[in-house]
């Protein structure tokens, strides 16, 4: 009677194998982000989970606030930061992987203006005592004409 009972073992072994190889190669990854980035890695991320099978999970917040994270062992397996200082003092501290660390992603200010405001050619010119108001409420539709000045550091 053992006799018969070892294909069928052998068969189960092998179904049971390939099953936990194929459930392996999901992953979990935890990616701390900057919250500036929630659209645009949100989207990323989407399209990467239907591709490979693996689930991307997400702690947007801000920079400061997921260094400090870090360093208390929170455990993350990418990090993109806002503030490059947060990333080089981890790094400092030994808690990023060695040789991992790059700076794929960057900012843009962006100053958005109408045609009567006077004064701001500049992101200086955010600081001119006659500016009143920096944040607008009105929100704009994109069918509607809207002038922008773009300046880059």
């Amino acid at each position: 009677m053992r006799q018969a009972f070892k294909p069928f073992s052998a068969i189960a072994s092998v179904v049971g194998f390939a099953l936990t190889a194929a459930v392996s190669q999901a992953a979990t990854v935890t990616v701390f982000a900057a919250a500036s980035l929630t659209d645009a890695l949100t989207e990323i991320a989407a399209a990467y989970e239907h591709r490979t099978g693996d689930r991307i999970v997400f702690n947007f917040a801000a920079s400061g606030t997921l260094a400090r994270q870090i360093e208390l062992g929170a455990p993350a397996d990418i990090f993109f930061a806002a503030d490059e200082a947060k990333a080089d003092a981890l790094d400092a501290k030994g808690l990023l992987a060695s040789g991992t660390r790059s700076s794929p992603l960057g900012n843009t200010l962006v100053i958005v203006t109408t045609p009567d405001t006077v004064g701001i050619d500049s992101p200086a010119g955010l600081t001119n005592a006659a500016i009143q108001r920096i944040l607008e409420t009105r929100v704009w539709s994109l069918r509607e004409p809207m002038p922008r000045r773009i300046w880059r550091n």
